[in-house]
């Protein structure tokens, strides 16, 4: 679901046009081997790093330059919320509701699900472009803090309550 690969081979592609980059991947799953594989065949095991499951996200995220989801099926994607109140700019693709959280161009950047030559495309254009992530992570953090809060989703959900109902909640 997270499509790992996607990114991966993404990152392999733009490698050459992105400088120093390095690729922290977070999380762990059954199809960590795959991807073990995958980034020895394409030749970047030093540029990645496989982090694991790990509890403190939140202190890893300030030291990320862009944050990436390469995604075939998300739902309102909580990752992309920390991310944005990281004030990270973000790549993700056009699933679920990453291009509601993200608009494009706007927090970040919102890519074909699928699409390795985007996703690509995508890192090299933000990896290069500091004065743009800039930005676009000030309008992520900015956004976060006024439409991604649990009060602010929680009013959200009284009001769609309170319409289909007819009474307040």
């Amino acid at each position: 679901m997270k499509n790992h690969e996607l990114m991966i081979r993404a990152f392999a592609n733009a490698a050459e046009h992105i400088g120093e980059s390095h690729l922290i991947v977070v999380g762990e799953g059954a199809t960590r081997p795959e991807i073990e594989t995958l980034i020895r065949e394409l030749n970047i095991g030093d540029r990645v790093t496989l982090l694991g499951e790990r509890t403190d996200v939140a202190a890893i995220l300030p030291a990320m330059d862009i944050f990436l989801l390469s995604s075939n099926s998300e739902g309102y994607s909580v990752a992309l919320l920390e991310a944005c109140a990281s004030g990270i700019p973000v790549i993700a693709t056009d699933v679920g509701g990453n291009s509601e959280i993200i608009a494009h161009g706007e927090r970040g950047l919102v890519v074909p699900p699928g699409s390795v030559d985007a996703f690509g495309a995508a890192m090299t254009d933000l990896a290069n472009d500091e004065a743009t992530r800039r930005v676009m992570g000030s309008k992520a953090r900015e956004w976060a803090a006024n439409h991604g809060t649990l009060s602010t989703m929680a009013d959200r959900y009284r009001a769609i309550y309170s319409d289909v109902t007819g009474t307040p909640c």
